[in-house]
């Protein structure tokens, strides 16, 4: 038996993602189906309705549509951020090649920067090229900054240490998170 189309939508997703969404009438019932790139089946709704069929459409294309946040744009104290923990990663970044023994450990940089944007302060860590987040230490926020090349133990501590007494040199309100593994 054929089916007759009533919608289909084509998704091609940013990550290389690609689904098909379509919903045919067949013998007086609307067959809405996702499938994927291959033609397999993911999902499927039956119904007697179109305007049905065509919100079970919908609702697929949201829900295999991926969801891409707008970039978040930088000025002024967010980009002085940014330039300031390049030159602090690359400022310390030959600890990371010393000797790695020790206790392993997570030590980090920890920037306490009061009233300024998360989304915007994380932003700028990731521009820089690090890693971020944020935290809080006895009801203060604080943003926890890994340093640029890893290590496990006192050559992580070193570029931690490293990186507190450069950005405290340059103005910032800066101190080591210190956490055993």
């Amino acid at each position: 038996m054929i089916g007759i189309l009533e919608k289909q939508t084509n998704i091609e997703n940013p990550n290389g993602s690609k689904f098909l969404i379509s919903t045919v009438r067949v013998a007086g019932e609307y067959q809405t189906a996702v499938l994927d790139d291959n033609f397999m089946d993911l999902e499927e709704n039956r119904t007697n309705v179109l305007t049905d069929a065509l919100k079970w459409h919908e609702a697929y294309i949201g829900q295999y549509t991926q969801k891409i946040k707008s970039p978040v744009k930088l000025s002024g104290k967010y980009i002085k951020l940014v330039e300031d923990l390049k030159k602090c990663a690359d400022n310390v970044c030959h600890l990371g090649l010393t000797e790695d023994g020790g206790t392993c450990n997570f030590d980090s940089l920890e920037l306490t920067l009061p009233r300024w944007n998360e989304e915007k302060t994380i932003a700028a860590i990731e521009a820089a090229g690090l890693h971020g987040y944020k935290s809080t230490v006895w009801r203060t926020v604080v943003y926890v900054i890994s340093p640029p090349m890893g290590g496990q133990g006192n050559a992580r501590t070193r570029q931690a240490e490293a990186m507190r007494g450069y950005m405290e040199g340059i103005g910032y309100s800066a101190s080591v998170y210190y956490a055993m593994d």
